[in-house]
């Protein structure tokens, strides 16, 4: 199993999907085996747009309601809790 982390610094949704389209590509990834976890409705709405899951953490910047709104697959509080999602 392989695991790749990146940070993406924008705050425009389709500068998200952008970026995460390049890493998908550069690192020869499968879309199914991604997820964006994200604190914004742009990280989630750049998810979406790039065809990854998404977990929406609440405890960043952005407003929960606007994050599943954008379509959030999963929605956190705690860190712990992503790693359940992720079955690690």
């Amino acid at each position: 199993m392989m695991h790749c982390q990146l940070t993406l610094s924008t705050h425009h949704s389709s500068d998200k999907k952008r970026l995460i389209e390049i890493a998908i590509e550069k690192y020869g990834l499968d879309k199914s085996e991604c997820v964006m976890i994200g604190d914004t409705a742009y990280d989630i709405k750049g998810a979406v747009g790039a065809g990854v899951d998404s977990i929406a953490v609440t405890y960043g910047y952005g407003n929960p309601i606007e994050m599943m709104r954008s379509g959030a697959d999963f929605m956190v509080d705690l860190a712990k809790e992503i790693g359940n999602i992720l079955k690690i």
